[in-house]
């Protein structure tokens, strides 16, 4: 029993020392680990974390238009400093990168990092890379589908953004494609803070209520109710209506006081809603009930702007021009409960906004042939009527195919017809089938001489001036030409032609063809590219490394804004009775050629203007309706007596037309020539185009084509790499100007 007892003690001892030891040992590399850690810590951090991407405006875009993305970073263990590439495809599917400026990111913090990018694929892969100052990179891929990033809708889709803490009803949320997509933003922090963030959007309703938490959250937005300001000055339209407790928000020093048609007076109630109805033209009434707030309308004290529908002497919808964009403000509530429960509330948005679910028809338009020209769009066909280039003879892909089923027929039954009957011997094939691919390569090979021996590029212009606030606008668009797969330098330089103008935004990209024919951003089968990645940094208006492949044409498109510092036109015009009376001077240093001037529904011819050459009004000009001269409408009479009928014939709208000028000027007013019953091609890849909406608020809309009697110098400078020659000349080079014009009512006091 003892002999147990001293071996018992014995394992204890000698446990209780290994125990020792064990836990000496763990604390000895307790302490080596942390002094690792801390040597870590004194040394290189970790890198950041690219946690998530989020692409459109609550998941919204359209192919080939500046669309807004967010990438979410997450801190290491330390501050760190870099710069973000997303690279993304073009729209012919090559890796086109995007690089952001010096980005600081905390340690352990999560931002949001906002970016502009295009995006040319339906299937897109967009692949984030940080790029550390001198430390470790991080990517991560994500790919078109998922919530926060997924696939682009159509272009020929109208899209309408509406921003309120309610949700729009179902009947506007239900409709689909063309009918028109609602985006509703229930948090205005999540806006784009650029402008161009806007650019898939048609109209942004406002419909803000008495919601005080909403209007704290627009109070935060600052930048974001900025970037939308900005919009609108060039060429977006908003829709406002605010509840009474939202005049902090609207008036002076509010973040939305830009809105307001005028001073803040007080707010009174509807006692009936008349005026509405007859807006809508509803033979059903609005029914506020007894437990309801009173509908009121907001009152403003010297406001600017056409009233264009009113309950008596209270104005209901005031539409006014901000800049190149409009101004719709509903002095009603649009959130109350009679409004949204009533049976006419689309109907209502639809004329604010200025969207028919059913279009215009043009009456006496004949039935055209079917044809497929690859777009849907006016965009898609300006953009094809870009790769038609004087120099180089243009091949239509009809007739390729034609000449290869030729090719095949030759190669094949015609070859085996000669040698088995007229021959009689199909040994000779030894000889034929090489003989008719020699032909058929040096057939190729004279069309590729005939094609020029150096690459070479066509331009548009298209320029807009604001006269009331001496803004200006530019569009320009370049095509380039290359004989041989190459890469580029392209760079852009604004125009200017006697204004002393100051530009403030540049942005450079690529233009594809909007649609799903062949060569369109929307086909999912894709297209031929030589995948060759290329940097793009858009608001230095640079690309670096664009592709080209042989015997191919790619377009790129440049957008600018300015501040003139003269007038380009010497302004003398005002409105008697309707019709458009006064005096306007070029005041620019080239001439103006086949001016025209819209106003209202009438149109003015004022053929060519030299520089400091006026044209002046007088009693009996001829003056035309301005659809009839934008659609050709004719009108004649058939039969004699009581039987003599009025008829009237339309000239269709040519699209299949490559003509510039053309297809410019109904890009120009597409709405007044008759919207997509006439075009039968859509408006909504530019909606800001569109300038119907000016002569709806009551300016002078004048159009011209620029020439110079100089050759022009190239505004797109255009490098080759790797070539024997440096710079590309242009062959072909287009400018047009299009001026809005104040026109106060009455003569001028003077007379």
């Amino acid at each position: 029993m003892d002999y147990w007892r001293e071996q018992t003690a014995t394992v204890q001892t000698a446990f209780s020392k290994s125990m020792k030891q064990a836990l000496i040992l763990f604390l000895e590399l307790l302490v080596w680990f942390s002094s690792i850690a801390a040597v870590c810590a004194d040394g290189e951090t970790t890198a950041p974390e690219i946690v998530n991407l989020r692409v459109g405006v609550e998941g919204v875009y359209k192919l080939g238009l500046w669309t807004p993305v967010w990438v979410e970073l997450r801190g290491g263990t330390g501050e760190a400093s870099g710069t973000i590439v997303v690279t993304v495809p073009d729209d012919e599917g090559g890796p086109c990168s995007y690089v952001m400026e010096t980005v600081t990111l905390p340690a352990q913090a999560t931002r949001e990092v906002e970016m502009l990018v295009q995006i040319g694929r339906p299937r897109a892969q967009a692949t984030v890379r940080w790029e550390a100052e001198g430390g470790p990179s991080v990517e991560k891929i994500f790919q078109a589908g998922t919530a926060s990033f997924p696939t682009a809708i159509a272009a020929r889709t109208p899209v309408f953004l509406w921003v309120g803490p309610s949700q729009p009803p179902q009947a506007l949320m239900g409709r689909r494609n063309e009918k028109g997509h609602w985006v509703w933003v229930k948090n205005p922090e999540r806006l784009p803070t650029h402008f161009l963030g806007y650019q898939s959007v048609r109209t942004v309703v406002l419909a803000i209520g008495d919601d005080k938490e909403f209007i704290g959250r627009l109070q935060r937005s600052g930048k974001q109710m900025l970037a939308l300001q900005e919009w609108v000055r060039e060429g977006g339209k908003v829709v406002a209506s605010f509840g009474p407790t939202a005049k902090t928000v609207v008036s002076d020093g509010g973040v939305l006081s830009w809105v307001a048609p005028g001073t803040w007076q007080n707010a009174i109630p509807l006692r009936k809603c008349a005026g509405i109805e007859t807006y809508v033209d509803s033979p059903r009434p609005i029914v506020v009930r007894r437990s309801d707030p009173p509908l009121q309308a907001l009152q403003f004290t010297n406001f600017e702007g056409i009233v264009t529908a009113s309950e008596g002497n209270i104005p209901l919808v005031i539409r006014r021009q901000y800049g190149f964009g409009t101004i719709v403000f509903f002095t009603t509530d649009l959130t109350h409960r009679a409004l949204v429960e009533w049976t006419q509330f689309d109907r209502l948005i639809d004329r604010l906004v200025g969207y028919s679910v059913a279009q215009d028809d043009v009456a006496g338009n004949p039935p055209r042939t079917l044809m497929h020209y690859g777009y849907t769009d006016v965009s898609g066909q300006l953009r094809s009527a870009l790769d038609v280039l004087p120099t180089i003879s243009f091949v239509p892909f009809s007739w390729v195919a034609v000449l290869v089923v030729i090719y095949l027929v030759i190669i094949g039954p015609v070859d085996y017809w000669i040698l088995g009957y007229g021959i009689r011997n199909y040994r000779w094939t030894w000889i034929t089938f090489p003989a008719i691919i020699i032909l058929a390569a040096g057939a190729d090979i004279l069309l590729g001489y005939s094609k020029g021996e150096r690459p070479v590029t066509k331009e548009v212009h298209w320029i807009d001036y604001d006269l009331a606030g001496n803004a200006i606008r530019g569009l320009g668009l370049g095509s380039l030409y290359s004989l041989r797969p190459g890469f580029y330098d392209i760079s852009f330089t604004a125009p200017d032609f006697g204004t002393k103008s100051e530009v403030g935004q540049l942005w450079l990209g690529w233009f594809g063809i909007p649609g799903h024919g062949l060569g369109g951003m929307e086909n999912t089968t894709g297209v031929l590219s030589s995948l060759e990645p290329y940097t793009a940094m858009p608001r230095s208006g640079l690309l670096q490394g664009f592709p080209v492949n042989q015997w191919s044409t790619r377009s790129v498109w440049a957008l600018w804004s300015a501040k003139s510092q003269t007038p380009p036109l010497q302004l003398a015009v005002f409105d008697r009775e309707g019709v458009l009376r006064g005096r306007i001077q070029n005041n620019l240093d080239v001439t103006l050629e086949n001016c025209f001037v819209a106003y209202g529904d009438w149109v003015y011819d004022l053929g060519t203007l030299e520089p400091g050459q006026a044209w002046e009004s007088f009693l009996g000009d001829d003056r035309r309706e301005l659809r009839s001269w934008l659609n050709g409408r004719q009108v004649f009479v058939e039969g004699e007596g009581v039987r003599a009928q009025t008829r009237q014939r339309v000239q269709p709208y040519e699209t299949g037309s490559r003509d510039v000028g053309y297809i410019l000027r109904m890009m120009a007013f597409y709405q007044a020539a008759g919207g997509l019953g006439y075009v039968e091609l859509s408006h909504e890849y530019w909606p800001f185009f569109d300038g119907s909406e000016w002569l709806a608020n009551g300016r002078a809309v004048m159009i011209a084509r620029v020439r110079t009697e100089r050759q022009a110098s190239p505004l797109f400078g255009v490098t080759a790499r790797n070539q024997t020659f440096e710079s590309v000349t242009p062959v072909a080079q287009e400018c047009f100007c299009r001026f809005v014009l104040p026109v106060p009512k009455g003569p001028p006091l003077a007379e």
